[in-house]
């Protein structure tokens, strides 16, 4: 599939830089001019390849994973053609997001900087080191902001990978269908790498990676609650692309396969154990089922004026359109209500039998509350939250097991990135807001395209505050192409158009 998604991004924009076939092309293409060189094999390869890398070396959060020491240097080395042949024509369009993950970047290698003990030890939280170098007379040392340089130069490294997914999408001049494509065939193998586990016994001799949860399937992450929140938005992803067919009037085999997709991915999702995923999932369904109904007037209107047909005709295709939606809404439900009943869900067993407030991510809050009052002003450095957190650790809390991140981005965010990482993730939230406010229009926020943003940032921003999916690479990756498919929506004049 994702060798499709690239061969269809190549041959179209062969077609778009035709001058015969500029005129018809120009919608489906945005910055890409008539005559302009389209993406060469090597950036598709190199395309093709962090893709493929992707699925399999990038599905864990941890540092120490030796999956990540091959991921980097490979999104490295798919930087070099594209730095090679990187116009502002083609980053222009991303500019807004190019300059905030600089700024990431950028705030990333100050906080390694070493500084003057004097100021130093005026930063929150030092104090008691300054004291202690004091007593056992260490003399001056500089010291950076992190507090685990180590750990903060792996952060620093790990920003290779959305840069990279960035820079590719920019200099291909991939239209929104080609990223969307991406990563619903990324969820596609974490969907198949799912189902093997599962006919393989559910052992760790199909998980990718040596530290994972042993509970349900995983797929190609290493965490199946990062696996179950990843299914939910491609639900969601996959639905678009479904939708976009069938108003244009490209179904065929891309109706069949999505609606077949759609299902497989919501059966994943409930087979996965995992509460927050089947919560997540049930939404992402409602938001399909709504946006389905909103497009149902588009599909009528659409196929008559692109086939000339008579009004007749058109009322006649809405007519299959609402059987279509409601074909799809009674398989959404019959997968639920079957599965429940039968138990075979872990996930809704273990929402129903636990108490949640005895999981632990919920005693987290305390002490992470406690964490962030105390190094609000520059954090204590990315990656470094598992050493400072030990500062604070209750005794209460205190297992064989040790807490490597926050489960709550949003509190860790503030620890270990200061004041200067949450004014960079209000611009994000600022920048998010507007292009859906731009998207909806006249139409208003209950058309189809609006549903599913304000659904996919809902579902990344509950999965967010109870876990730390977008931590691993391939999350990553994913968000990125994604809000390069919203800066092109706010940008584009047709909504149809992909």
């Amino acid at each position: 599939m994702l060798l499709i998604v690239l061969n269809q991004t190549r041959t179209g924009l062969r077609a778009a830089n035709n001058p015969n076939n500029a005129p018809t092309m120009k919608a489906n293409y945005l910055d890409v001019k008539r005559g302009a060189l389209g993406p060469s094999k090597v950036q598709l390869s190199a395309l093709g390849l962090f893709a493929f890398s992707l699925i399999f070396l990038g599905g864990s959060a941890r540092q120490d994973m030796v999956q990540l020491a091959a991921l980097y240097p490979v999104a490295a080395l798919c930087l070099i053609p594209v730095l090679y042949q990187l116009k502002w024509e083609g980053l222009k369009q991303y500019r807004a997001l190019a300059f905030l993950l600089l700024l990431l970047i950028l705030w990333t290698i100050i906080q390694l900087v070493p500084l003057p003990p004097e100021f130093w030890s005026m930063l929150p939280g030092r104090s008691a080191l300054a004291a202690l170098d004091t007593e056992l007379s260490q003399g001056q040392i500089w010291r950076p902001i992190s507090m685990a340089p180590e750990l903060g130069q792996a952060s620093l490294f790990g920003m290779v990978v959305p840069l990279a997914a960035l820079l590719l999408a920019a200099t291909c001049c991939l239209r929104k269908s080609a990223l969307l494509g991406l990563v619903a065939a990324i969820g596609v193998a974490n969907v198949v790498m799912g189902f093997a586990q599962i006919a393989g016994g559910g052992g760790a001799s199909l998980r990718i990676y040596r530290i994972n949860s042993l509970g349900g399937p995983s797929g190609v992450f290493a965490n199946e609650n990062h696996s179950a929140a990843f299914l939910a938005i491609i639900l969601l992803v996959i639905a678009r692309l479904v939708i976009w067919s069938v108003e244009t009037k490209r179904a065929g085999w891309r109706l069949y396969a999505g609606v077949f997709a759609l299902g497989l991915t919501l059966l994943s999702i409930l087979v996965h154990g995992s509460r927050s995923g089947i919560v997540m999932g049930l939404f992402a369904s409602l938001a399909i089922l709504l946006m389905f109904w909103r497009a149902l007037p588009s599909f009528g209107l659409e196929a008559g004026r692109k086939s000339k047909r008579s009004k007749k005709g058109a009322g006649s295709f809405q007519k299959w359109g609402r059987y279509a939606f409601g074909a799809l809404g009674i398989v959404f439900v019959g997968l639920i209500v079957v599965f429940l009943s039968m138990e075979r869900v872990p996930g809704f067993a273990d929402l129903s039998g636990k108490d949640t407030l005895d999981d632990l991510r919920w005693k987290l809050i305390d002490p992470l509350w406690v964490m962030a009052k105390e190094f609000w002003l520059v954090g204590v450095g990315f990656g470094s939250f598992a050493p400072a957190y030990m500062q604070f650790e209750p005794t209460s809390l205190a297992l064989p097991s040790y807490v490597n991140q926050a489960h709550n981005d949003f509190l860790q965010l503030i620890i270990e990135g200061g004041v200067i990482a949450v004014l960079l993730f209000t611009a994000l939230i600022i920048f998010i807001g507007r292009s859906i406010s731009k998207i909806a229009g006249s139409k208003g926020l209950l058309s189809p395209l609006p549903i599913f943003w304000m659904a996919a940032i809902g579902i990344v921003a509950a999965a967010s505050l109870i876990d730390y999916p977008v931590r691993t690479p391939l999350f990553q990756a994913c968000m990125i192409w994604l809000l390069c498919v919203l800066t092109l929506d706010a940008k584009a004049k047709d909504r149809r158009e992909l």
